[in-house]
């Protein structure tokens, strides 16, 4: 099994717009690996392609070249079980507020199927 929990190689993600004749690329060839147990941030402008980077480790979009390996789980071959093994919190409020932090974490893993041990 890996040291790295996630490992890119040379992730690339292009877009097609409307109205212009030229792609226009959000990830360029992008290299890295992040240790397990490692806290590391993605930091940049907008525009910069931060949040086209999670959403290609998360399986929400493929990229346009490389591939990523998440606990050694292939994005592209295997993403029913990279899905398993993650979640993703957005920029938006998605929680009750009218529950605590581990009242929301205990409704919604219940919502999935997922059990917390006690």
């Amino acid at each position: 099994m890996s040291e790295s929990s996630i490992e890119t190689y040379n992730l690339t993600k292009s877009y097609n717009l409307k109205g212009r004749a030229q792609k226009i690329t959000a990830l360029n060839n992008v290299s890295l690996k992040i240790k397990k147990g490692e806290i590391f941030g993605l930091l940049g402008p907008n525009g910069a392609g931060k949040t086209t980077m999670i959403n290609i480790l998360t399986t929400l979009i493929q990229p346009s070249s490389g591939y990523a390996l998440i606990n050694g789980y292939n994005i592209l071959k295997q993403p029913n079980i990279v899905k398993n093994g993650i979640a993703l919190m957005l920029e938006s409020d998605m929680l009750y507020y009218r529950l605590t932090g581990y009242d929301n974490l205990k409704f919604f893993c219940k919502i999935y199927c997922f059990y917390i041990k006690t």
